[in-house]
């Protein structure tokens, strides 16, 4: 009972808000730049706007969309099953289904803008959040990622060894704390 409460415990974070848009894998840092999700901001609206604009439409194919919707119920079994959280790694096979609602949530809101009287200030709307959802991306991981997780990349341990080469035949022996892993 207890196991199965553990598994279903990663399985639903897997779906929440914290693991998807905000904080990303949290078990293991070096899956996810700091401050960012699996997924950009942006997709907050655009997965829940894909689901519901889907499950509504009466030109998607029900079988393909049951497939595609039992595909992202069924992926983070793997990650559900291991000791981690939620792995980000292990939970790559639910990119796929998370994509095709995101992107069925943004032809969605394409479709409806173009029948707007001012669609280009929607459109311009739109295009901002997708740049600003990118450009906070690329900010946490170029920027924020090597200072916030490089003790996970195990930073300074090239600098160690060409510091240590040109010394070696001056001692017997050389030790290395092993402090991880």
């Amino acid at each position: 009972l207890n196991y199965f409460r553990m598994v279903m415990s990663r399985w639903f974070h897997f779906y929440s808000g914290k693991f998807l848009f905000f904080a990303g894998d949290t078990a293991n840092p070096v899956h996810t730049p700091p401050y960012q999700g699996v997924l950009l901001l942006v997709d907050f609206i655009l997965l829940p706007f894909g689901l519901f604009n889907m499950f509504r439409s009466k030109v998607v194919n029900r079988k393909s969309l049951i497939f595609v919707f039992g595909w992202l119920i069924l992926a983070p079994f793997s990650a559900a099953i291991s000791r981690d959280q939620t792995n980000a790694v292990r939970s790559l096979n639910a990119a796929i289904p998370l994509v095709v609602f995101i992107s069925y949530g943004l032809t969605s809101i394409a479709d409806w803008i173009s029948t707007r009287k001012y669609s280009i200030v929607y459109y311009l709307l739109l295009s901002t959040c997708y740049i600003f959802s990118i450009v906070y991306f690329l900010d946490a991981y170029f920027i924020h990622l090597p200072a916030h997780n490089s003790n996970f990349w195990r930073y300074g341990y090239r600098e160690a060894v060409n510091y240590i080469i040109p010394i070696q035949d001056k001692y017997e022996n050389i030790v290395f704390e092993q402090s991880f892993n």
